[in-house]
């Protein structure tokens, strides 16, 4: 995966993603396999849903490129996508915002209807914040 730099972390929808991929020359991107630049080409695309509420889930399609000197294929993918996450970056940083100041984890899925405590618990245990024994009373 190649991250694309934006400033838009609330994209939810095709367009938002085509707009940021538009501007991006893919010959000035640098592969992450290998190092080299300027060697990419447009290779397909895939299907990538970003979840918007309890119900409702945005389906991009997501543009892949390979390189041209070792093979490899990756995709372009705006830093507002967190990897291996349906949920926004967004999202996902507003909800840690509100955990910060000891806002329990009930009280953060009832402020964010995207996450159920599965859901919430499993990002707060991948980037390392459980460990609080009254961590979700």
């Amino acid at each position: 995966m190649i991250q694309v730099f934006t400033n838009n972390f609330k994209m939810f929808s095709q367009k938002d993603y085509d707009d940021i991929i538009y501007e991006v020359d893919i010959n000035t991107l640098t592969c992450p396999n290998c190092n080299h630049t300027g060697n990419f080409v447009h290779h397909g695309s895939y299907e990538r849903y970003i979840q918007v509420d309890i119900e409702n889930k945005v389906i991009i399609i997501v543009i892949r490129v390979k390189c041209k000197f070792c093979n490899k294929t990756h995709a372009l993918m705006p830093v507002a996508v967190i990897p291996y996450s349906k949920f926004s970056i967004a999202d996902i940083i507003s909800a840690l915002k509100i955990h910060k100041n000891n806002a329990k984890v009930p009280q953060i899925i009832d402020m964010f209807p995207v996450f159920n405590l599965s859901t919430f618990r499993a990002i707060l245990n991948r980037l390392g914040y459980i460990g609080s024994s009254n961590l979700f009373l």
